[in-house]
């Protein structure tokens, strides 16, 4: 057996705050991995199932024999002179599990769910959905397009060309380029190319009356700009010539990337869907509800940088002092043993990611939830940096990559130790044993809810805690009581997160004062809001799980 075992991949920037890739302790066996071929001779013996995203080919599947992968330790384990075998997705159709289950084990469904693939042949192997299974998929696909049914009635109870039909029109649209995104970044293309059909002939009506254009002028702004002298000196200086950067920027985020880790090719995607996540934060949450007493926080211009630099300790650290500007204070030796860190170089925001790659980073992850921790200081902090609360960064983090890539595999805290049992992986583990094939059904949604039930905080036990305090349930809480504000409570629930970030200025009055506001806002008498809104959200996620 071979082991297989990246480098740490942990981010701990300026204000404390730390990212951690892997995400949560995954349901037993309930894991999709993604398989890297060594050439592309070796490909063409699988070329039937693979896939590439970010430039990186693979073959994506459940585990079956030969190969496993431990969530704790993030190695792999596979036969290097043997035959190992995987479950893998139909591409076209993500409704189809390629097994069924007999006894509590997986047994195949067909002759086509299957695949084996020689040792001799894998490159690497990596966690590409870590808390997901191909029968969670499946149902996270039911669930998105029954959203779509729903959006498409929405439009249709308007009369065409007005106000309200354009708006769902609009909707309909950034959910169907979701999909698609979903679709593409998890092990569907050709699925997503079929999306990609009906998009185009729902552009031709928006295109013609005009609406589309704010999201065309983002995405069409994407371009090359000349390579700061100053980050040229700089990796001249403290790379010893081996690297070289390239700058590439949209309307909103820059990618400095260097070229010999991020190809062109690869940033522009990586902007493409930063703009893409904008867009639909923007649809979704700020458009139907916009008003002098709901103001659109989000900048016409840039304000989020994402520095992609390679795997070389010493440039890391002095491209952050010399081209940056930046110090890395008391705790420095330990923070250059992580893979980033991160500031706000505003006003009133430029927030800078800045990361050190190495082999199997999810780009696509970095993007969409460093994103996610920016549009909830700009949208729900009022457009400061820092304004905002650690459990809405996590939560906004969360939603817009389980939304887009389907996986969240970047998890924010304080000072991790993959040693220590932070998670009670121990415990769960055990209880797991005793469900039967339980685990082995559980998709990403199923794990996160389950786990909030169970374990995650009433909101006002929630919110008052910092990053460093967040624990596993309380990630899995923020993540879906997020999702219900967003998909079950309208205006009311944007601005109720609105009104907890600006009463938690006040740490004395805090709780008391959002209590009254929440109250206030949703005409409650004589009930505890607090109480009140859990069960709320209780009943959503038992309703939509």
């Amino acid at each position: 057996m071979v082991s297989m075992k990246p480098s740490s991949t942990c981010l701990s920037p300026l204000l404390a705050l730390s990212l951690a890739l892997g995400g949560l302790s995954a349901p037993a066996n309930a894991q999709i991995l993604g398989v890297e071929i060594k050439d592309e001779k070796a490909a063409k013996k699988y070329k039937k199932n693979i896939v590439e995203i970010n430039g990186r080919k693979m073959i994506v599947g459940e585990p079956l024999a030969g190969i496993s992968w431990d969530s704790a330790t993030r190695t792999s384990n596979y036969q290097a002179s043997g035959t190992n075998v995987l479950f893998v997705p139909d591409p076209k159709d993500p409704r189809k599990v390629p097994y069924r289950f007999k006894r509590g084990e997986r047994v195949a469904s067909g002759s086509k769910g299957k695949v084996s693939i020689q040792g001799a042949d894998i490159a690497a192997i990596h966690a590409h959905l870590p808390e997901q299974s191909l029968m969670g998929l499946a149902e996270e696909y039911e669930l998105r397009m029954t959203e779509l049914e729903e959006l498409e009635d929405s439009r249709k109870s308007h009369s065409k060309g007005t106000v309200e039909w354009f708006a769902a029109q609009e909707r309909l649209v950034v959910h169907l380029e979701r999909l698609e995104n979903w679709l593409r970044r998890t092990a569907f293309p050709a699925a997503a190319d079929s999306i990609s059909k009906d998009i185009k002939k729902e552009h031709k009506v928006k295109l013609v009356d005009g609406v589309n254009a704010r999201a065309l002028r983002a995405r069409e702004s994407i371009e090359k700009v000349p390579t700061p002298a100053l980050l040229e000196s700089s990796a001249q200086e403290h790379g010893g010539g081996k690297w070289s950067f390239r700058v590439h920027q949209s309307q909103h985020v820059r990618i400095t990337h260097c070229v010999e880790m991020v190809s062109d090719e690869v940033a522009v995607g990586l902007l493409d869907l930063a703009e893409r996540l904008i867009e639909g934060f923007r649809v979704d949450l700020i458009d139907p509800y916009r008003s002098d007493s709901y103001p659109d926080n989000i900048p016409d211009g840039w304000f989020q940088e994402f520095y992609l630099g390679p795997d070389d300790v010493h440039m890391h650290e002095k491209i952050w002092e010399s081209y940056y500007g930046q110090n890395w204070g008391p705790r420095k030796e330990e923070r250059l043993q992580m893979a980033g860190t991160s500031t706000n170089m505003g006003p009133p925001v430029r927030r800078v990611n800045y990361w050190r790659l190495n082999y199997g980073t999810d780009l696509d992850g970095l993007v969409a939830h460093g994103l996610g921790h920016t549009l909830a200081d700009l949208h729900y902090g009022g457009g400061l940096y820092g304004m905002t609360q650690d459990w809405l960064e996590e939560a906004v983090g969360y939603y817009l990559s389980i939304e887009y890539l389907g996986r969240n595999n970047v998890t924010c805290h304080g000072h991790y130790d993959p040693e220590k049992d932070r998670y009670g992986r121990a415990k769960r583990e055990e209880e797991e044993k005793k469900k039967g094939d339980k685990p082995l059904r559980m998709g990403l949604r199923d794990f996160f809810v389950e786990h909030a039930l169970a374990d995650g905080p009433r909101y006002d036990k929630l919110i008052p805690k910092i990053r460093f305090e967040l624990n596993e349930a309380d990630l899995c809480k923020s993540w879906s009581f997020y999702e219900f504000i967003v998909k079950s409570e309208g205006e009311k629930g944007q601005r109720f997160l609105r009104a907890t970030c600006k009463r938690a200025r006040n740490k004395s009055t805090f709780i008391n004062s959002l209590r009254e506001d929440g109250a206030s806002l949703y005409d409650l008498k004589g009930q505890n809001f607090y109480v009140w809104i859990d069960d709320r959200w209780r009943a959503w996620v038992t309703k939509n799980p």
